[in-house]
């Protein structure tokens, strides 16, 4: 967690290079002087930036969600699937930010609007590797649109902040064949 650039490729990319997922949050923590907490903080690579939920309390049924079209290099037409996620949870700018802040134990995955797998996180700094598509049979199709929302369930207690944030989160896709 020490490294400026802590996620060195959570995977590999079918889609078009500098693709990017469209991110939108149920609520998001005021910045204060230079500092955000905006969504779309969870894509810089960076430890010093990440989302925060807004609301009062721990963040449980707040929200992220994203959004992009599955786009496959030239001449790759037999699609694709999902691939790994990958999750630093809670605010990783450093060690003692981290334990202030809360950080999520469970997130609730739904695809297309509807539930489909709960992510169970260990209370660590260290990126989180999942991958919840094994042999399900979801194939992707060229310029389909994917939906994903994650949901706060359950948190780790910070010791000083009663905020929850992530500070990476991202899905990546594997080639079709």
């Amino acid at each position: 967690w020490e490294d400026e650039l802590f996620v060195d490729g959570c995977g590999w990319w079918c889609t078009v290079e500098d693709a990017k997922w469209d991110v939108t949050a149920s609520s998001t923590l005021q910045g204060k002087q230079h500092l955000n907490y905006l969504a779309d903080n969870i894509y810089d690579s960076s430890r010093h930036n990440s989302w925060v939920e807004g609301v009062d309390g721990a963040g449980i049924g707040e929200y992220l969600e994203l959004s992009q079209q599955y786009l496959c290099y030239e001449g790759d037409s037999d699609g694709g699937r999902l691939g790994e996620i990958c999750v630093v949870t809670g605010y990783a700018d450093t060690k003692k930010l981290w334990e202030e802040n809360n950080r999520v134990k469970t997130l609730l995955m739904y695809m297309d609007n509807k539930p489909y797998a709960y992510l169970e996180l260990k209370d660590t700094i260290q990126p989180q590797y999942f991958d919840v598509w094994e042999d399900n049979g979801y194939q992707l199709i060229p310029s389909q649109e994917i939906n994903l929302k994650f949901e706060i369930v359950d948190v780790y207690e910070g010791t000083k902040y009663d905020d929850t944030a992530i500070t990476f989160l991202n899905v990546e896709f594997k080639k079709g064949h």
